[in-house]
């Protein structure tokens, strides 16, 4: 697991970005904008304890369809890969069951 800092406007992940990880807000808030037709409109607010990232257990497509930047003056963020977060799962089962 990593652990990133970042101050407030930056950009964590945005459209089209490709990602393995699995990121989860530890501190901060992080507004989730939605793009279309070459707009930006605003989507949703996340806050602590949320995790974030556009990949699905249907597909091995992991491009970002979001774009997700920092709201609060600070936000830490702590990411883990995907195929580390699976194996978690494999190995407790009750880990597996709360991700689920």
């Amino acid at each position: 697991m990593q652990e990133k800092s970042f101050d407030e406007g930056q950009t964590i992940l945005k459209r089209g970005d490709v990602t393995d990880r699995v990121h989860i807000l530890w501190y901060g808030r992080i507004i989730v904008e939605v793009c279309y037709n070459d707009e930006v409109a605003y989507f949703d607010t996340i806050k602590r304890g949320a995790c974030f990232s556009a990949f699905t257990s249907f597909s091995d497509d992991t491009t970002q369809m979001l774009n997700y930047k920092i709201k609060s003056q600070r936000a830490v963020i702590y990411t883990i890969k995907t195929k580390h977060l699976h194996k978690l799962g494999k190995s407790y089962i009750e880990l597996a069951d709360r991700i689920r």
